[in-house]
């Protein structure tokens, strides 16, 4: 069953599940501040989500990829490099505000909030656009 699954499918999964683990971390400042231990739930979920991705994207690189829309492709790698950069960007944010003390960690933790939001903007587009590349969104562009 491994061997006959498409590539792909294994990096839109684990990608997927990064997705989710990431989300809950964003979400969890927002609205789960209720819950004992969030902040630590936060951070876990986003290095399990980080971990996901990287492991799905270390996947792109190890197969050669066919595509039914080139354009679509290409965008689609595109982005994905901006939301590596954007993640890690992000991710050291975080790293850098527990270590920043006054003004500048009020200024680090708006920069870390506005890029976990410009990260969530790019991940839907990419999604939609590495489900056209494969044929599965917009098969009428084939």
């Amino acid at each position: 069953m491994l061997d006959t699954t498409p590539r792909w499918v294994w990096h839109a999964l684990l990608m997927t599940a990064g997705f989710i683990c990431i989300m809950v971390a964003g979400l969890l400042p927002v609205y789960g501040k209720r819950i004992a231990g969030w902040y630590r739930i936060h951070v876990a979920s986003g290095v399990i989500g980080g971990i996901l991705v990287i492991l799905a994207v270390s996947m792109v690189f190890t197969v050669p990829y066919l595509s039914a829309i080139p354009s679509a492709f290409l965008v689609h790698v595109v982005i994905g490099v901006l939301l590596a950069l954007t993640l890690l960007i992000t991710l050291l944010l975080a790293l850098v505000r527990s270590r920043v003390a006054g003004s500048r960690k009020a200024t680090v933790r708006t920069a870390h909030l506005w890029m976990g939001r410009i990260f969530i903007v790019l991940v839907v587009i990419n999604i939609l656009l590495g489900l056209t590349a494969v044929g599965l969104l917009f098969p009428c562009l084939l």
